[in-house]
Formats: structure tokens, sequence, C-alpha cells
């Protein structure tokens, strides 16, 4: 009986140091990714990536074409959310949803 009051100290202490040694190499490692991702992320331009996209956005509004007139389709901006609207409104009222 008595050894057993000097293993499970041991045991409990060999696992507080096990934990807490994980612990911190896990906080070690977290701090190195979140360096990693500030320093590639300082580098990102926010606003050439938004007008690239615009641009993408744009060459996709050209691209679908209205069925009642053959005129190109634009995004709109409605009460109800975005919608794609003829451009020659209103001469034709045709609209679809945006998804």
């Amino acid at each position: 009986m008595d050894i057993l009051y000097l293993i499970i100290p041991s045991v409990i202490a060999f696992a507080i140091i096990y934990y807490t040694v994980y612990y911190l190499l896990s906080l070690r490692e977290q701090k190195i990714r979140d360096k990693v991702a500030n320093e590639l992320l300082s580098d990102f331009d926010y606003e050439k990536e938004k007008k690239e996209i615009k641009s993408y956005a744009n060459l996709f509004q050209v691209i679908q074409m209205c069925p009642i007139c053959i005129s190109s389709l634009v995004l709109r901006d409605g009460k109800y959310g975005e919608f794609w609207g003829c451009s020659s409104f209103p001469k034709c009222r045709f609209t679809k949803n945006k998804f």
C-alpha cells in the first residue's frame, strides 16, 4: 500500500508536466501561425482585389442576355435585394433572381 502512495503522485506530476508542455507548445505554434498569417495578409492589397473582382462581375453581366429583347442583363439593387434586369428598361421589363 505504501508503494501506491509513492507511484500515484509521480504519475500525477508526470501528467501535469506533460499537459503543461503540450499546452505551451501549442501556444507557441499558434503564435507562429498568427505571425505568418499577419505577414502574408499585410502585403495583401484589398482594394486591388476588390476592383479585379468587380471587373470579373462586369464581364459576367455582359455575357447574360435578355431572352425577350436580346439586350444584356445587368445586376441591379432592388427593394428585396439584388436581381438581374434588362439593360433596355423601361422598354423591356424582364427580370430574374440573382441566383
